[in-house]
């Protein structure tokens, strides 16, 4: 009995050992396991979907039918296809279906006889996994023997920015000797402009255009409202070859009719910005409980300002001197004055300090604001602006300034008062700016030069006459740019155009460099017109 039990006990011991082994074997298969990384799944894909059939095939001749069929290579989606489709020529309306990889066009208006048809896809048609787009996407076909294939392209341009216009839409009509067929009819041919402003018409029969280019909101196709933007060439388009246009330029006219844009309401305040400028309009002052009326300098937007706290007023509008329009107007139960700010910059120029407000001045203490120079209490002129008080004085930069203002020496429309402020006061040096010296070759009869800073804001600007050379002093150090406008009729701004009296908005080119100023640096520009 004992050598069995022996025997028996080695032959478990045996399997145990096995039996552990293949245990240690499935621990190291499942660490392995665990540590393996997720397959790449290889390359991103970047292919658009591509066109593997249709019915009737791209470009087919003598079509009949109703209905088109296009599929693709792999699954799609349709994007705004509203906005984008553009079905040439004509107005012909459509709808639109999408199923798995094909796209089904029914057509619900009878096609012309004998005419090339152009379906534009715009940016609609992307697929299904990476949004890859299939970028103006067209499908072209014939009701007649022949396929049109004569084309007109360009490039269209903001006529004051000279950027390019994106998405906007250029127009073709047959009828041309109708110029208020913008005003009435949608055009017969239309296509839009990429992202770089470039457009073209492709597939064009032989005939004559007229051609405009329309930025609308509507989406009717038809120029029919005063903020819409617009572009024309001067001449008809007589197409017997492929035609470049070049550049149009996009302007919006100055509207006919007055409209109210917006309308801020604050304590004893209203803001309005109408669309258009009057050198002649006014609002009159038929509520006695208006304090003042501020107009800009282009006279469309208006701040009137009340002396007390109302619940409504009324404005009268007039235009040479006859009224032309009431506005009414209720204040909210719950507006409250905004708190009052006075600011005083760090650095100033040696001929006047300035003291900023965000809010209309009613009135100042003047013995209330105290100027030392050195620890001496000093004199000096006070001139009074909308918002800002100057102190005129003839400031040494060696010496040492000061300005105290102290609790309510000034008072806004509101009635609110300013907190004590003390201020030590630093002045700009020379060196503390640059120099721009520039000098004009080629046409310079009707130019008007501006240079203006990263914000827009112009900083200089220029007449050309008879000069050629001009010095800029005292700029701050930063980056500048160049405007240069033809100003044609001499009026001393830029004019947009107007499309009814065939005029063109006045050419604008810009100087391509950056001008980068630097401090104590005076800089030499040579610039060829």
């Amino acid at each position: 009995m004992q050598k069995l039990s022996n025997g028996l006990k080695i032959a478990l011991n045996k399997k145990s050992i096995k039996f552990n082994a293949f245990l240690i074997v499935i621990f190291l298969l499942l660490q392995s396991c665990a540590n393996m990384l997720a397959p790449t799944g290889g390359q991103k894909d970047i292919s658009h979907p591509k066109l593997v059939r249709s019915y009737p095939v791209n470009f087919s001749k003598n079509f009949n039918g109703k209905k088109i069929e296009i599929e693709f290579n792999e699954y799609i989606v349709l994007k705004d296809i509203q906005n984008q489709l553009i079905v040439s020529p004509g107005n012909i309306e459509t709808d639109v279906k999408k199923s798995g990889k094909k796209i089904i066009v029914e057509f619900k208006d009878d096609l012309l006889p004998n005419t090339t048809y152009i379906i534009n896809f715009g940016n609609s048609i992307s697929d299904y996994t990476e949004s890859n787009i299939n970028k103006e996407f067209k499908f072209i076909f014939s009701t007649g023997n022949e396929i049109d294939s004569l084309n007109i392209s360009g490039r269209l341009i903001d006529a004051y920015k000279t950027d390019a216009i994106k998405e906007a839409l250029i127009c073709l009509y047959t009828d041309v000797t109708n110029d208020s067929i913008i005003y009435k009819s949608k055009p017969i041919y239309t296509t839009k402009t990429d992202a770089d402003g470039n457009f073209i018409f492709t597939n064009l029969k032989e005939n004559r255009y007229k051609l405009i280019s329309l930025n609308e909101e509507n989406n009717n196709k038809i120029y029919d409202s005063q903020d819409e933007k617009i572009s024309f060439i001067d001449t008809i388009i007589n197409l017997k070859r492929n035609t470049d246009l070049n550049i149009l330029k996009e302007f919006k006219e100055i509207p006919t009719t007055t409209k109210l844009l917006d309308k801020k309401i604050e304590y004893q305040k209203i803001d309005l910005i109408i669309n258009k400028q009057f050198a002649n309009y006014k609002f009159l002052k038929t509520d006695n409980r208006i304090d003042t009326i501020v107009y800009n300098k282009t006279k469309d937007s208006i701040n009137i300002y009340y002396k007390e706290k109302i619940d409504s007023t009324e404005l009268i509008i007039s235009l040479d001197d006859k009224e032309i329009d009431t506005l009414k107007y209720k204040f909210p139960k719950n507006l409250k004055p905004k708190n009052f700010n006075v600011e005083i910059n760090s650095k100033n120029d040696t001929d006047k300090l300035i003291i900023y407000t965000n809010s209309k001045i009613k009135n100042i203490l003047r013995d209330s604001i105290l100027l030392f120079e050195d620890s001496n209490r000093i004199e000096y002129l006070l001139n009074i602006k909308l918002n800002q008080v100057e102190i005129k004085y003839d400031f040494n930069t060696n010496k040492r300034y000061t300005i105290i203002l102290k609790d309510s020496s000034i008072i806004d429309y509101q009635n609110q008062k300013n907190k004590k402020l003390k201020k030590d006061i630093d002045f700009y040096k020379e060196e503390d700016f640059g120099i721009v010296d520039l000098k004009f070759n080629g046409e310079i009869k009707d130019k008007i030069i501006e240079v203006f800073n990263d914000k827009g804001i112009v900083i200089s600007k220029i007449d050309l006459n008879n000069n050629t050379k001009f010095k800029i002093n005292r700029l701050n150090a930063g980056t500048y740019k160049i405007r240069i406008i033809s100003d044609i009729n001499n009026n001393g701004k830029w004019d947009t155009g107007n499309y009814l009296k065939h005029i063109q908005p006045e050419p604008v080119q810009y100087y391509k460099e950056d001008i980068k100023v630097r401090a104590n640096w005076e800089l030499e520009l040579e610039i060829n017109l």
